[in-house]
């Protein structure tokens, strides 16, 4: 049987007020012995120290220090991509996708796509933004490829007919970046399917059998795990220059990248990739959509990416996958964002994505905030804000307006450090940033007087030192 579904023992533990914890080195996961020593940092805060907001900033130096992460106002300096990207929302258009099935497709099984959006689509909708005076927006093109999201990867072209061909894609590229946009593609190095043309066996991952590791099924069928090194030899260059000569321009997007931990092990003779190796090939695919479009940006974070990373569309998957039951969890709180707000741009939450609007998606990603509190979140988390799940054509695009006014004057906190989070009144909560800036989100059905200032229930207060005064905006 396969080790790794032998029981492993508890990683921490509480008993009468005293915690302790285990580090865990899973051996079956090396087939060669690992290529440096186990090394566990352990700091001891100062007293009266000894709360998240203190740790967060002593990880932030670590990371600064030694783990090679280089802040936001440094990295923009020769960068015009990541300053624009830094001052845009994110808007994502998704074109459509195939059913999922749980086979390999072939040209006479594989089902077609069904339509989101088209092409044409998604230039009207950049029209009408600059129409309406949003001014500062990249554009997220999602399964612009072949046969739709998660389609036939890692086959990119021909650009699906179905959304508009590639005529029609250069059409809405150019449009955009005529208008001062910046536009991306999204692509995938995690899964490949056996219905795409360019498949290759020597691109997939073995299992600890020999076998090609699967995780799950798709919209292109069976996922077949690729394995990191040889996306770099097989793929890496040739996939990224096919998105360059479409005319893309802005910061590349890969799907899920920094969400996957480096666990997925490759036992292939030939190429064999231990969890150190496919940290590094992973770096080498950031650090290569850095070089080609001034930017890398994925979804979640793990935190072996930090330093190659510069936009993370969402860090925690609240509410569909958290929280889970864990005794030792009794809130959420900024943790990630005190240690790197002013390095990765991010949005808090999966359910903090298109925060102004009201939709239902359907179990199990049914949003559990209402509108107010997804805007309050966004903005207490030093949020970047982004849509991506709303359905354009019904609910228009009302909604992105209404939240890129109210970033504007809280964009300029994206190239500071978040310094102190805390709560300081039943559901008000305080977040001060490295230049003295500070928001007060109200969560409360009562007001709430901070420094002599009035925040209305369900609104923000944001206190600006760059300036001097106060700006007071609601939630709903």
């Amino acid at each position: 049987s396969d080790p790794a579904d032998q029981p492993a023992p508890e990683p921490a533990k509480a008993e009468g007020g005293k915690y302790t914890f285990a580090i865990q080195i899973i051996s079956h996961h090396f087939l060669r012995p690992p290529r440096n020593n186990f090394i566990v940092d352990l700091y001891t805060m100062p007293a009266g120290s000894d709360n998240y907001s203190a740790m967060a900033r002593k990880y932030r130096q670590y990371q600064l220090s030694e783990r090679g992460c280089v802040p936001l106002k440094e990295r923009v300096k020769n960068n015009p991509v990541l300053k624009k990207s830094v001052d845009n929302i994110l808007v994502r258009v998704k074109f459509g996708a195939k059913p999922f099935t749980k086979s390999d497709q072939t040209e006479a099984t594989e089902p077609k796509p069904y339509i989101m959006n088209t092409f044409d689509d998604m230039t009207n909708y950049i029209l009408w933004l600059k129409q309406n005076g949003v001014d500062c927006v990249d554009f997220h093109c999602v399964g612009w490829n072949k046969s739709g999201h998660d389609g036939r990867w890692p086959q990119l072209l021909p650009v699906e007919p179905l959304f508009g061909g590639e005529a029609a894609l250069r059409r809405t590229i150019k449009t955009a970046v005529e208008n001062g946009y910046q536009i991306s593609a999204h692509t995938n190095y995690t899964g490949a399917f056996k219905i795409a043309n360019n498949w290759d066996d020597n691109l997939i991952a073995l299992n600890w059998q020999g076998k090609m590791a699967t995780h799950g099924s798709w919209s292109g069928g069976i996922s077949y795990s690729m394995c990191p090194k040889q996306v770099v030899k097989l793929r890496l260059k040739e996939d990224m220059d096919i998105v360059k000569n479409l005319g893309f321009n802005g910061m590349h997007h890969i799907d899920v990248l920094t969400c996957i931990t480096p666990y997925n092990i490759c036992y292939s003779k030939e190429h064999y990739c231990d969890a150190a190796d496919m940290a590094d090939a992973y770096a080498c695919i950031m650090k290569y959509c850095r070089e080609k479009f001034g930017g890398f940006t994925s979804e979640c974070s793990s935190d072996y990416a930090a330093a190659n990373f510069d936009s993370c569309l969402y860090v925690w998957g609240w509410p569909s996958h958290y929280p889970k039951k864990n005794d030792f969890v009794s809130k959420l709180v900024p943790i990630w964002q005190i240690a790197f707000h002013g390095i990765i741009m991010s949005q808090p939450y999966w359910d903090t994505v298109d925060p102004t609007y009201e939709f239902f998606r359907g179990k199990p990603f049914d949003r559990g905030k209402k509108k107010w509190e997804r805007i309050l979140n966004v903005v207490e988390y030093g949020g970047h804000p982004s849509f991506y799940w709303a359905n354009y054509k019904k609910a228009g695009l009302e909604g992105v307006k209404e939240m890129y006014d109210l970033y504007q004057p809280l964009k300029y906190l994206q190239y500071e450090f978040m310094d102190e989070h805390k709560e300081i009144a039943p559901n008000v909560f305080l977040t001060r940033y490295s230049d003295g800036s500070e928001t007060v989100c109200n969560y409360a059905d009562a007001p709430y007087t901070y420094k002599n200032k009035a925040v209305e229930p369900h609104s923000f207060l944001l206190l600006k030192t760059r300036e001097g005064g106060a700006s007071v905006a609601k939630g709903n």
